[in-house]
């Protein structure tokens, strides 16, 4: 009765080590987040973006990867490409996957696809430079390394907005029409992402200037409060005023006083002509001294003033000059 009990307690021995045993392999093809850490949720969570977007089921994937652990797999040529895609797009979890390395070599990925761990490349930017128009063409150039990896995202952003949805996005190419931009600079940016999990970016940017031509600056005058600047000039009835001209417009360059008609028997003596340049929404002054007559209590002026835009086009105001 001894041998018997003790063959009964050895076969059950043996067959609890024999499922000790296969604990491993089952845990390591489940990820947990149990006894292997809770960094396979990160795995988990890429797998589940990638595997998707090659068709491969996330558990086939785990099957087969953990079958290329222990030596050389065989797999139906389409259904080995998509494990390689999967694999190559993970290349961020290397540290935790530890035998990435074995497993890319067993399931023969070297020669069909490398490793994506290179981020894609944002070049040709636009536009640059100068452009005189309200509407531009938003545009650039990418591709992925390797060159057999393929782009997954793309954003162009113009001063903080992102104008991607009014974008025609390629392959290799993109470019956007947008319009209503007015005088001054603007940056485009586009980033571009691979299909890798985190996705690898890239980021390329252009700074280009809008100078509107043939548009008239908008300029106006008001004036200031006439004074006397000393006693003599009051004896000698000469009036000081100054003038402010505001530029409701785009950018006006060279402003320049051309000559001021009073009325009323008053004479022009003297005007300061270069008033400069004046920006959108911008101000610029003047002065200009009259000989007032002492039975004139009140006069008008017409002030003729002449300004180019970006492009250099001359404009005159209220028109030109009659003593010109």
């Amino acid at each position: 009765m001894k041998g018997k009990h003790t063959k009964k307690y050895l076969i059950a021995l043996l067959v609890i080590l024999g499922c000790m045993v296969a604990v491993p392999a089952l845990a390591l093809a489940e990820w947990p987040d149990g006894s292997q850490g809770g960094q396979y949720a990160e795995v988990n969570e890429g797998l589940g973006i990638v595997a998707p977007d090659v068709g491969v089921d996330p558990d086939d994937f785990i099957d087969d990867y953990n079958a290329a652990i222990g030596g050389p797999v065989t797999l139906p040529p389409e259904e080995q490409l998509a494990n390689c895609e999967v694999l190559a797009r993970l290349i961020y979890y290397q540290p935790t996957l530890t035998e990435y390395g074995i497993v890319y070599m067993n399931m023969g990925c070297g020669g069909v696809v490398p490793i994506d761990s290179q981020p894609p490349v944002v070049t040709n930017v636009g536009p640059s430079g100068t452009i005189n128009t309200s509407t531009a063409t938003l545009s650039a150039d990418y591709y992925d390394l390797p060159y057999s990896s393929t782009i997954g995202s793309v954003t162009v952003d113009l001063e903080g907005n992102d104008v991607t949805s009014s974008c025609s996005v390629g392959a290799t190419h993109v470019s956007c029409d947008v319009s209503g931009l007015v005088n001054g600079s603007y940056t485009v940016t586009v980033t571009v992402g691979d299909k890798n999990q985190p996705p690898l970016t890239a980021t390329g940017s252009s700074t280009f200037n809008v100078v509107l031509c043939n548009v008239k600056p908008a300029l106006s005058v008001t004036t200031g409060s006439p004074y006397w600047a000393s006693y003599m000039n009051y004896m000698l009835g000469i009036l000081s005023v100054h003038y402010n001209i505001h530029n409701d417009g785009p950018d006006a360059k060279q402003v320049t006083i051309q000559g001021i008609v009073p009325t009323n028997g008053v004479i022009l003596q003297s005007y300061t002509p270069n008033v400069g340049d004046i920006a959108t929404g911008g101000d610029g002054g003047f002065m200009a001294r009259y000989s007032v007559p002492y039975v004139v209590h009140f006069f008008r002026t017409t002030i003729y003033a002449s300004a180019m835009d970006e492009c250099n086009n001359s404009y005159s105001y209220p028109g030109p000059y009659p003593g010109s």
